[in-house]
């Protein structure tokens, strides 16, 4: 028996699979990093709006949506809905609004 040749047909069959797995992970991570920096951003967004708003108290929400098509192994679009929400609170006019009424 060879085993040399042995070795080799088993690499042949395996190694692609190994290859492919890889990519697969690899756009995988891709895929969550796209999906982390679109939630930061979504933050950003809502932090900015919040420091320059006129309003005494308001709720505000957001929703951003991410996608990535995912290939290796199996082929597949992955998408996530992402959504923000931050209280306006403006302390200043609070307390004159307050102080106001009493």
């Amino acid at each position: 028996m060879n085993k040399r040749g042995e070795e080799i047909v088993e690499a042949v069959m395996v190694l692609p699979i190994l290859i492919l797995t890889i990519l697969s992970l690899i756009l995988l991570i891709v895929y969550y990093f796209s999906c982390l920096n679109t939630q930061v951003s979504l933050h950003k967004q809502l932090i900015q709006d919040a420091m320059y708003s006129k309003a005494i108290f308001e709720i505000e929400n957001k929703t951003e949506e991410t996608s990535s098509e995912i290939g290796g192994v199996v082929s597949m679009v992955m998408s996530k809905k992402l959504a923000g929400r931050i209280y306006r609170i403006n302390e200043a006019d609070l307390i004159r609004a307050g102080e106001m009424m009493q």
